[in-house]
C-alpha cells in the first residue's frame, strides 16, 4: 500500500457519471481525492463509515459554532462545515478504492447528509436571530427547515412504496418525468422544471456554497437592509429562498400521487 501511486488511485476512484456539478468536479474532487489517497496510503484507512462518522461530528461541531454567532465562532463553524463537505466525498472515494461499498454505508451517508443540510438551515436561522431579533426570522427559518425535511421524507416514502409494490428500479422525479414521453404536455414540462430547481436547491454543493458565502459576508461585511419595513440580511434572504420547499412539497405530493396512479394502471 505504501507504493500506491496517486495517479493509480485517482483512476480507480474518480466518477464519470456526469452527475457531479462544476464546483465538485473542478474544485472539491481535486482536493478530496488527494486527501483520500493520503488516508489510504499513509494511515491505512479502509473503512469509509469511519470517515463518515468523523465527518458527521465535524459537521455538527460546525453547526454548533455557527449557532453561537460572532466572527470567530462563525468563521470556525463555516470552516468545519466545508471540511465536512469535503469529507462527504472522501468516504465514497475510499469505499470505491477498497471495494467496500455497501447499502449500510450509503444509508449512513445519506442520513448524515440530510441531517447536516437540514440543520444548516436551522442553525443559520439562529445566527440571523442573534442579529435580527424578530419573530418573523424564527417563523421563516422554522418553516423552511420543516418543509426541507418533509420533502426529503416524501421522497423516501415514495421510494419505499415503490419497492414494496415490486418496482425494483428507482428513478428520481426528474428521470421519471422525462421517461414519460407520452402526454408530454405543459404540466409535465413544468413538473420537470420544478423538479430540477428542487434538486438544485437541496444539493449539498448548492447549500454549502451559498450558506458559507452568506454567513461570511454578513459576518465581516454586515449590512442590514430594509425591505417593506422588515430588517433583512443576505443569510436571511437565502433562508427565505428555502420557503420554496412549501410549494415544492405540494407539487411533489401531487406528482407522486399521479405517478402511483399511472403505475397502477
Amino acid at each position: 500500500m505504501n507504493e500506491l501511486k496517486y495517479s493509480v488511485f485517482k483512476d480507480v476512484v474518480k466518477k464519470d457519471d456526469g452527475v457531479d456539478r462544476w464546483i465538485v468536479e473542478n474544485i472539491v474532487r481535486k482536493v478530496s481525492i488527494r486527501v483520500s489517497w493520503v488516508l489510504v496510503r499513509y494511515f491505512k484507512i479502509s473503512n469509509p463509515n469511519l470517515v463518515t462518522l468523523i465527518g458527521f461530528f465535524i459537521g455538527i461541531s460546525g453547526l454548533f459554532f455557527i449557532g453561537l454567532g460572532g466572527k470567530i465562532f462563525t468563521s470556525l463553524g463555516v470552516f468545519l462545515i466545508i471540511i465536512w463537505f469535503f469529507s462527504d466525498h472522501v468516504d465514497g472515494e475510499i469505499a470505491r478504492f477498497t471495494n467496500n461499498q455497501s447499502l449500510r454505508g450509503r444509508f449512513f451517508d445519506n442520513v448524515v447528509d440530510q441531517t447536516i443540510l437540514s440543520l444548516l438551515i436551522a442553525f443559520s436561522t439562529i445566527w440571523v436571530f442573534w442579529n435580527i431579533s424578530e419573530v418573523y426570522v424564527l417563523l421563516i427559518g422554522f418553516t423552511s427547515t420543516v418543509f426541507f425535511l418533509l420533502n426529503r421524507l416524501l421522497t423516501g416514502l415514495r421510494a419505499e412504496n415503490l419497492l414494496k409494490s415490486g418496482f425494483s428500479e428507482y428513478k428520481s422525479p426528474v428521470n421519471e418525468l422525462e421517461d414519460q414521453n407520452k402526454n408530454k404536455n405543459i404540466v409535465h414540462k413544468v413538473g420537470i422544471k420544478i423538479s430540477r430547481i428542487y434538486i438544485f436547491l437541496i444539493g449539498s454543493p448548492t447549500m454549502i456554497s451559498a450558506f458559507s458565502f452568506s454567513l461570511i459576508f454578513d459576518t465581516f461585511f454586515y449590512r442590514k437592509f430594509q425591505f417593506f419595513g422588515f430588517e433583512i440580511n443576505v443569510t436571511f434572504l437565502l433562508i427565505s429562498v428555502y420557503l420554496l420547499m412549501v410549494p415544492f412539497y405540494i407539487t411533489l405530493l401531487y406528482g407522486y400521487y399521479l405517478d402511483f396512479h399511472e403505475k397502477e394502471n
